[in-house]
């Protein structure tokens, strides 16, 4: 042991050994491992401040401690505190370079594992909040993130499987009240719309067809006199069957002929299933369109409302009637899909044929065609939208059907060469049987090559019809001589499968049928195409009608036979005037 000397004060000595390279330590006089440096001597005193700093750079410059110059009093200045490495478990001595003398250094950490556990906090990180610019020392607060998807809308009383919750028993017995067998039908009915429409969920198109339904069926339907909502005072002193009748805009009222008058017996009579036919198949079609998704629009909207009068029990004395009207949108949806498409495919193949070797329609049709385009090229068919048939194909089409299908007689005068119209005939038929083709007729058709190298021949049925009066559109003048008597015969025609398959007894058609001196019958055109359920009601003659007002303009005379020509002239050059007008 060397003899006690003096040392630099206990702050400089601290400084110097927070300096030291503790790394260089390990094997000092002869150790090696932990356990032998445990079970040796400490380090003197002098053995440690012997020991120089492992930096040596300028900027950061160490700590060189000699006894002799401490006790000449010459001091080396103490360099900035500096927080001391931790000290590892295990030290090792290695001889400074250039010099025999041991420095202390410590072992290189390892890379820390770039999967740490969550949560866990890097060793000499701090712990504190970390300090804002102002140095306040508050931690910075984060923005909060928007919640997800938005709110889903709710339910607006039309979806497939709505329901509308079960009454209360305040709300079943005021319901048992309003709708009372011993009250009005008219003033039933009228309460079910009102209470009805505030109950669901009404967006412009739906709220437009039950417009237009209520208003074919005799109710008036107004407009809203204001956009904006009741007040608070009125709102809170007004029960809910208040608030309906305050926003109501659909009244059963009889002082305008154009409405339903429940007094009036002989010209308005209660019927749930005509108006349902009346409005699906002519008015809802007519100013609303008639694709597949407005017709299921239309149907919903009415399957709705009619099933809101069967729970509520509006009328126990129409029920049947009020089923059967619902009945009516599941036959509408099923019938126009099947409409649609024989609009497309009507007259066939053989109709076209015939029409064109001895009609009139594609006739004249492929003539004009024929003028600018090749009729015998296909491809080229494109340009038209009316199908078009070369006469030698037509020729194939109509003498192959006539020998597979018509009788002998058919076949013998077909053969002579001289076939002609003899009978041209506008009518209405409806549609009873419909006979496709069997199968040995198919196979017979199938081993038939169109010439046009596209298959074989079309296999063709039968569709029996009968006379129809008409959609009823226009009012016929007949007197008590000229009244026609219905014929009750049935009629034959030949089609294709391909159109024989959505056809349907009631199918009701609007043709030209021409007869041809061989005994065949042929649709030369198909004009219209309506449902089983097809019904013009004489309502629809009053949609645009109005009460007679005086007139107040004077009527012609014989001294002045232009005076209403004087009136409208006059009334024409004050619109001009107002309209030049600055």
């Amino acid at each position: 042991m060397a003899p006690h000397s003096v040392g630099p004060e206990p702050g400089e000595l601290s400084r110097a050994i927070s300096e030291l390279d503790l790394t260089a330590l390990r094997g000092i006089d002869g150790a090696t491992d932990a356990a032998e440096i445990k079970s040796e001597k400490r380090y003197t005193r002098d053995q440690l401040l012997t020991i120089r700093s492992k930096s040596n750079s300028s900027e950061d410059l160490g700590i060189c401690i000699n006894v002799p110059d401490i006790t000449n009093g010459l001091k080396t200045p103490p360099a900035p505190p500096r927080v001391p490495p931790p000290t590892p478990d295990h030290l090792s001595a290695t001889p400074a370079s250039g010099t025999g003398t041991p420095v202390a250094r410590l072992p290189v950490t390892p890379e820390e594992p770039e999967n740490k556990e969550e949560g866990a906090v890097q060793e000499g990180a701090e712990a504190g909040p970390k300090v804002t610019e102002s140095g306040d020392g508050e931690p910075k607060k984060k923005k909060k993130k928007k919640s997800g998807a938005k709110k889903k809308p709710g339910p607006t009383g039309f979806e497939e499987f709505y329901a509308d919750p079960p009454l209360t028993p305040n709300e079943y017995e005021e319901e048992r009240d309003i709708y009372h067998e011993g009250r009005s039908f008219a003033e039933r009915i009228q309460t079910c719309i009102q209470r009805y429409r505030a109950r669901r969920k009404l967006d412009s198109v739906r709220s437009n067809i039950l417009t237009k339904y209520f208003a074919l069926g005799g109710i008036e339907v107004g407009t809203k006199t204001f956009n904006g909502g009741l007040d608070k005072e009125t709102l809170e002193n007004s029960t809910a069957a208040e608030i309906a009748a305050i926003q109501a805009t659909d009244f059963v009222r009889s002082s305008n002929a154009k409405y339903y008058d429940p007094s009036d017996t002989e010209n308005w009579v209660v019927d749930w299933e005509g108006v349902v036919k009346g409005f699906l198949s002519y008015r809802a079609p007519k100013i609303m369109g008639d694709g597949e998704d407005e017709v299921k629009m239309y149907c919903a909207v009415l399957r709705n409302f009619l099933n809101y009068v069967l729970a509520h029990e509006v009328c126990k004395e129409y029920t049947k009637d009020v089923m059967a009207a619902r009945k009516i949108c599941d036959v509408a949806e099923r019938e126009n899909h099947s409409i649609r498409y024989l609009r497309q495919m009507f007259p066939g193949d053989f109709n076209v044929a015939a029409s064109t070797l001895f009609g009139e329609y594609y006739k004249q049709h492929m003539e004009i065609t024929a003028a600018w385009v090749d009729v015998e090229d296909v491809s080229e068919q494109w340009c038209t939208n009316i199908p078009v048939l070369s006469l030698p194909v037509c020729r194939f089409v109509f003498g192959g059907i006539v020998a597979f299908l018509g009788d002998k007689s058919h076949f013998e005068k077909a053969k002579k060469g001289d076939t002609h119209v003899v009978n041209i005939e506008n009518k209405f038929i409806e549609v009873v049987d419909v006979h496709p083709a069997t199968a040995n007729n198919i196979a017979e058709f199938s081993r038939v090559k169109d010439p046009r190298g596209l298959g074989a021949l079309k296999p063709v049925g039968k569709l029996l019809c009968k006379s129809w009066e008409g959609p009823g559109y226009d009012y016929e003048d007949k007197t008590d001589d000229g009244n026609e008597v219905v014929d009750d015969s049935i009629e034959k025609f030949w089609l294709e499968d391909e159109i024989l398959q959505h056809c349907y007894p009631g199918l009701k058609l609007e043709v030209v049928v021409h007869e041809l001196n061989i005994g065949v019958k042929y649709f030369d055109q198909v004009m219209d195409v309506f449902p089983s359920f097809h019904l013009y009601l004489p309502n629809e003659k009053m949609m645009g009608w109005k009460e007679p007002v005086p007139n107040e303009r004077p009527p012609p005379t014989e001294d002045d036979p232009d005076a209403e020509e004087k009136v409208m002239d006059a009334i024409a050059k004050d619109d001009v005037d107002e309209f030049d007008r600055p």
